[in-house]
Formats: structure tokens, sequence, C-alpha cells
């Protein structure tokens, strides 16, 4: 590479953390692809506690009409009515996997207590939604060497979020 385009001393290939993004599906175009270039994207997050109310919501409102929060689950039900009542959200579970089999959203912010990313993560990859998994990823690196399985074996994106890594 030239100079100008060399990657940093420290930086290593995606593929030396076992993370490398995921492969192009081999089946044609998911079926949400076409509809997100006119639509905006739907998220449904996974968790309602301060990092989703106060990080996670602001930030897709900020995008204004490229993405549109369509869903809010909570172990706690009442919760997540709240957020919702309280963020314009119109619909609110006390379970994540009934948010996802019935919302089917395009995006899902995992939110949920760290030893609770796997399960959700998991889920909604498999459901054919991109996740945005608060850090860390999983309790260990077993658990997010499934969790990088089900991004590469459905084709959609799986980016913690660690908000320092970009700054």
């Amino acid at each position: 590479r030239p100079p100008s385009q060399a990657a940093p001393r420290n930086a290593l290939p995606a593929k030396a953390h076992g993370l490398s993004p995921p492969n192009p599906p081999a089946h044609p175009a998911h079926p949400k692809e076409d509809a997100m270039a006119t639509k905006p994207l739907r998220v449904g997050l996974i968790g309602t506690g301060m990092i989703a109310t106060t990080a996670h919501v602001p930030a897709y409102k900020s995008l204004g009409s490229a993405i549109e929060i369509v869903a809010v689950s909570d172990m706690v039900e009442e919760r997540a009515r709240l957020v919702a009542e309280t963020e314009g959200i119109p619909r609110a579970y006390g379970d994540w996997q009934k948010m996802l089999d019935e919302v089917k959203p395009d995006i899902v912010s995992v939110c949920t207590p760290n030893s609770h990313h796997k399960a959700p993560t998991i889920a909604a990859l498999k459901g054919g939604a991109h996740v945005l998994c608060e850090k860390p990823l999983g309790l260990d690196a077993g658990e997010v060497a499934r969790m990088a399985e089900a991004s590469q074996r459905s084709g959609r994106l799986l980016v913690e979020a660690a908000w320092n890594r970009w700054h």
C-alpha cells in the first residue's frame, strides 16, 4: 500500500479477530433490502434501561426520516410501555422474541444486561435484522463466536456499540 493508505501499525485484519464482516449471502437479496432503499429502516430495541433511553433512542431519532423506532421490549413490560409512551414508539413488549416475531425489524439494538446479550442477538440475526449490541458482545469468546457465526450465516451485520472506537 502507498504510505497514505497504510493500515495503522496495531491494526490487524478483521479475520485475525475471528470477526470478519459477513460474506454476501449466497441467496438472492434479502427481501427487506429492496424496500429499504425508499422506506425508513425499522428499529426495535431490546432493553429499555439507561443506555437505551440516553444513547440509542436519541441517536436513532437524530437520523430523521431514515430511521423509525417501531418497538421496544423489556423484561419489565410496564417499563417498555412507559418508554414507548414517553418516546412516541408505537409498540411495547414484555417479551423480546414476540417483538422480533411480530415486528420483524430491520435493525435491533440489544441494550440488555451483559449476561443477556447472546440469545436476543442470535435470534434477531436469524430473523433477518442487523444488530447493534451493547458492549461487551458476550461474556466469553465462545458466546461471541456463536454470535459472529449467526451474523455470517444470516448475512446480517453484527456491530458492538463501542462508541470510542470511532472517535
